[in-house]
């Protein structure tokens, strides 16, 4: 019986310590869980989440369900199941601020939403909602949002103007006031000055590079440039002025080309025509 008891505290001990090595290894490691999110999907229609941040679809569970971003987006997850019926299934997708999103697919003839929304949550990390929930979706390729774009105009447009290429016609001037360098776009800053008294009702403002000096009877050769962003208001009232803020992927200007910045009222009244050098675009400055 003594000897039983011996043994029995030795084991305890051994155990005890076990125990408390097993807590101090440097390499010892636990499981938390990630709680997952329910999706209902169809294989009629397609389903749609928003995340906050670019994802990248990590993998599925099996091949009852297709899912890829939608095209031209980084952050919009498309979803659809490939068959009917099929039992419930998971998916991850990994943000690029570093967290894994796990969902539950369940398959459902007719779900009541279509459109989710990736939001924080203070219990389970994050949830979805369809309710309108304030989630830009991102444009591949784009080096910031909706807002941040927004966000920018509005900084640029107020900024110091240090440019003066400017033209007119019919008590209307248009000026290339500034060029700036941010968030990995060319801003361009012109300002309408109307000095009548009859508003400007501006139908179009357009970029395009063409050539300097083209031959009688030879086709013209122009490339359209296309702002990723520009201000929404452009109408100028009598005897006033506005600042435009115009973003687009850095460029410069061949040789042989000129930038050219039209802006016309309908039925082409009071028609702008702005002619810009190589030598002005390189004097864009960097924002600070």
């Amino acid at each position: 019986m003594q000897k039983f008891k011996i043994m029995l505290t030795s084991l305890l001990f051994l155990a005890g310590y076990t125990g408390v090595s097993a807590q101090m290894r440097p390499d010892a490691f636990f499981l938390a869980p990630i709680m997952a999110q329910t999706v209902p999907v169809t294989q009629t229609k397609i389903t749609c989440i928003i995340f906050p941040v670019s994802i990248q679809p990590a993998g599925k569970g099996t091949r009852d369900i297709k899912a890829q971003k939608v095209k031209g987006t980084d952050n919009v997850l498309m979803v659809q199941a490939a068959r009917p019926n099929f039992t419930s299934t998971n998916l991850t997708v990994v943000g690029l601020n570093g967290r894994l999103y796990s969902l539950v697919l369940r398959y459902e003839a007719e779900p009541g939403t279509y459109n989710f929304r990736v939001v924080d949550d203070s219990v389970s990390g994050y949830k979805l909602v369809s309710d309108q929930v304030n989630n830009p979706i991102l444009l591949s390729g784009l080096p910031a949002n909706e807002l941040t774009l927004s966000a920018d105009a509005d900084t640029i447009a107020t900024s110091r103007f240090f440019l003066h290429c400017s033209t007119g016609t019919e008590r209307m001037h248009l000026v290339l006031k500034s060029l700036y360098v941010k968030d990995q776009l060319l801003w361009l800053v012109v300002k309408l000055k109307n000095h009548s008294l009859l508003d400007y009702q501006t139908d179009y403002v357009h970029f395009s590079l063409l050539d300097k000096n083209r031959a009688k009877r030879t086709a013209v050769q122009e490339h359209v440039l296309s702002p990723i962003y520009s201000s929404p208001e452009k109408n100028v009232p009598g005897g006033g002025a506005k600042v435009l803020v115009f973003a687009f992927r850095p460029f410069t200007i061949p040789k042989h080309k000129k930038l050219v910045v039209q802006v016309s009222e309908p039925n082409g009244g009071r028609a702008l025509l702005l002619k810009v050098e190589n030598k002005i675009i390189l004097k864009a400055r960097q924002w600070k």
